[in-house]
């Protein structure tokens, strides 16, 4: 064990005690809107993404949260009204939106990933090639349990946590009142979520996925933009198996018409009671 093994420990710990910072803030504000069990689910989330994967992608996010809980003192409950205005129609989702919401994911998904591809050909003529890297785990070695973790890591946790902190706190509470224009948030939050990933070939693709989860979170709402989120990495994790974009695509339609099946049938019976 040398002496980055210690440092890497240290920056671990100093960043898990800004985390715990920073929830002062997040926790002030769901509990405005009534969702406490977040509370609970965030920091546990965010600290398993941070002890799991290789690079510390949130560490930008955190570093945000550090720099806007000193400037303005916002764990103080007249601060956080003062900077942090709530709108609680941001937090509920009705049941028609989230089925719209899963229905054009995969649409969104393919649109995005022939936009990529299409960039990628014209930059392969000038000898640049971006590829998409694969999650990088230090402990998969790609058994079942493996992808089970790395399933609910990247389709479930990161999801909850990208979207509290870059639409909901970065975005909408930070962004939205430093800058008159709504579209300079939403491409400055779009930038600094891109960056937090820390992988240059993915950085403009992030981008384009950064501004359109703003787009969604405008019209559908925390919930709305983390169930898309939690889509958009579910077709990712597939092609991470090794299945097709055609397959991600035929599977991902054949479980969303299953899941709108299922619902128009809980109604029907709903209404025969």
């Amino acid at each position: 064990m040398g002496v980055l093994f210690f440092f890497k420990i240290l920056l671990y710990l100093g960043i898990i005690l800004i985390l715990l910072k920073q929830y002062i803030v997040s926790w002030v504000l769901l509990d405005k809107v009534g969702y406490k069990f977040l509370k609970y689910i965030i920091p546990i989330s965010e600290i398993l993404l941070l002890l799991f994967f290789d690079g510390l992608f949130l560490l930008p996010s955190v570093l945000a949260f550090l720099f806007l809980i000193y400037k303005h003192e916002i764990y103080k409950d007249r601060a956080f009204k003062k900077y942090y205005s709530i709108n609680k129609e941001k937090f509920f989702l009705k049941r028609e939106k989230l089925t719209y919401v899963i229905l054009i994911s995969p649409v969104i998904f393919l649109t995005l990933n022939n936009m990529w591809e299409s960039i990628n050909n014209f930059l392969y003529k000038f000898n640049i090639e971006l590829k998409i890297s694969e999650y990088n785990f230090t402990f998969l070695q790609k058994d079942f349990v493996d992808y089970l973790v790395l399933f609910v890591l990247v389709c479930i946790i990161a999801p909850i946590v990208e979207e509290f902190t870059f639409r909901v706190l970065i975005y909408d509470n930070w962004f939205r009142k430093k800058y008159d224009k709504k579209i300079i948030a939403l491409i400055a939050s779009a930038l600094l979520f891109s960056l937090s990933h820390f992988d240059i070939n993915t950085l403009l693709f992030t981008f384009i996925t950064g501004i359109v989860l703003g787009f969604i979170y405008d019209i559908f709402g925390y919930l709305g933009s983390a169930v898309f989120h939690m889509c958009m990495n579910f077709y990712t994790f597939m092609g991470v198996i090794g299945l097709s974009i055609n397959k991600i695509f035929t599977l991902s339609i054949i479980l969303i018409l299953g899941f709108y099946l299922f619902i128009n049938r809980k109604d029907s019976e709903r209404v025969k009671t």
